[in-house]
């Protein structure tokens, strides 16, 4: 009866997988919507079988989306599926919800990055390059229209260009942790309440005023700005790369324990969440604000001002 069971919920789950993959392919109205959910039945059937069993579902999956025929399906199952086996993996081990969306965001990255590798190494396609190209096409047509109309595009607007390309040449690898970051948050966000409804124990979030980064982060923060500041990296370099990469996803890190600690702050004082949404919203608006926000996660990470804050 056990492996009746077993058998039914994974060939329930495989069709709705392939019937949302479908959607996801040949759908460009809501295709987008699918994505969202791709990762749930992998997710529920991880969450409630054995690992073995997980993997034998995720091995059919590959097979049928073979069959499909499309260059996507295969590496949208293997990223997809991959990353709802280890949510699912993870709440059936009962790990915390911080737990759960570290390993799952290791996880999409560590998928897009053999993705992109594969692709340019074995079929010519590097979605860097890609991406500079259309942009240096939209500009070319840009100048046309404005030339066409009687206005020439300056030297100035050339420059801009090729900056904004060196820096997105430059920031690549940051931008792709923070994706899969945001990507996984979204999952976790849309599939989870679904998950809880047909009985899986998925946990809660940690009260965002209760993020807590560990001290450790301080020093490779420091050391990055140190080495930044002393050595100054040739531009375009590995090592001037790596710098702006580890720095700017430190940056984010800083930021996040600083709105944490105004939000901790507030939940003492009993501020309404209006209020905290409100200071998100003046922060982005103007970017100065974001400094000394950053001074705040910093300070609270290296001097932990909420004990000083309890004290009080």
């Amino acid at each position: 009866m056990k492996s009746v069971k077993v058998i039914t919920e994974g060939a329930l789950l495989l069709t709705i997988y392939i019937v949302l993959l479908l959607a996801f392919l040949y759908i460009p109205v809501i295709y987008v919507i699918a994505a969202m959910f791709l990762v749930l039945p992998f997710l529920l059937y991880s969450a409630k079988h054995p690992l073995k069993y997980s993997f034998v579902f995720f091995v059919t999956s590959i097979l049928i989306s073979a069959l499909l025929g499309t260059v996507l399906s295969i590496p949208a199952t293997f990223i997809f599926g991959t990353t709802g086996m280890v949510m699912g993996y993870c709440v059936q081990m009962k790990k915390s919800k911080a737990t759960i969306f570290v390993a799952s965001s290791l996880t999409f990255l560590i998928d897009l990055v053999l993705g992109y590798v594969i692709a340019a190494r074995f079929f010519h396609f590097n979605i860097l390059q890609q991406m500079v190209k259309y942009l240096r096409t939209s500009f070319e047509q840009t100048a046309e229209i404005l030339k066409a109309i009687g206005q020439e595009q300056n030297n100035q607007a050339l420059e801009r260009l090729n900056e904004i390309i060196t820096i997105i040449q430059t920031l690549f690898p940051a931008l792709l942790v923070i994706m899969s970051f945001m990507f996984v948050w979204l999952f976790i966000v849309i599939n989870f309440p679904i998950a809880k409804r047909l009985r899986v124990q998925v946990p809660k979030w940690q009260p965002f005023h209760k993020l807590q980064l560990p001290k450790s982060l301080l020093w490779y923060y420091l050391i990055t700005m140190l080495l930044t500041f002393f050595i100054h990296p040739k531009t375009g370099s590995f090592l001037a790369a790596a710098l702006l990469n580890l720095s700017s996803l430190l940056q984010i890190l800083m930021l996040l324990q600083g709105f944490s600690l105004i939000a901790y702050f507030g939940n003492i004082k009993k501020w309404p969440k209006s209020l905290f949404i409100l200071i998100i919203c003046v922060a982005f608006l103007f970017p100065p604000s974001m400094f000394i926000i950053l001074m705040l996660g910093i300070m609270d990470v290296g001097m932990d001002i909420r004990k000083k804050l309890m004290g009080k």
